[in-house]
């Protein structure tokens, strides 16, 4: 059995209600002080998350499904409780621009939920619900 694979991140509070996250040599600034503020908060990049989990388990499972796409973009609305503060509701809409057909758009949307990191973990902390939406094939005429 493999070992668990570890992510590391560092934090640090930058006064004035911002904070920075460094993941990978990269430098993320956030809002500290107030779901309101001008920059992304924890919660924000969260839903994020689960926006580029999305991106990224639909690259490697076109790989490995040799699902073609041109395109796709990913829509994500988060519905947060105040008591218990906490996300309730994950909705979603990823468009593809693709010639795949539906049984095989409808297999890589499964993946993409079973499989991701992020999307599983959510997935068991609260409602996650989405559709694929197929962009269709310009008429040429």
């Amino acid at each position: 059995m493999t070992a668990p694979q570890r992510y590391e991140v560092e934090a640090v509070a930058l006064g004035d209600g911002r904070a920075a996250v460094d993941c990978l040599g990269e430098r993320i600034v956030v809002d500290a002080s107030h779901p309101d503020g001008p920059l992304p908060d924890a919660a924000r990049l969260l839903v994020a998350s689960f926006a580029a989990c999305m991106l990224e388990n639909l690259e490697h499972t076109s790989t490995y499904l040799r699902f073609r796409y041109r395109h796709a973009s990913i829509r994500v609305v988060a519905e947060r409780g105040w008591s218990p503060p906490r996300l309730r509701r994950l909705e979603y809409e990823l468009r593809l621009d693709t010639d795949e057909p539906p049984g095989r758009v409808e297999l890589v949307h499964r993946n993409l939920l079973r499989f991701g990191t992020v999307t599983a973990t959510l997935a068991e902390a609260c409602e996650v619900e989405g559709t694929v939406t197929v962009r269709e094939p310009a008429v040429v005429g």
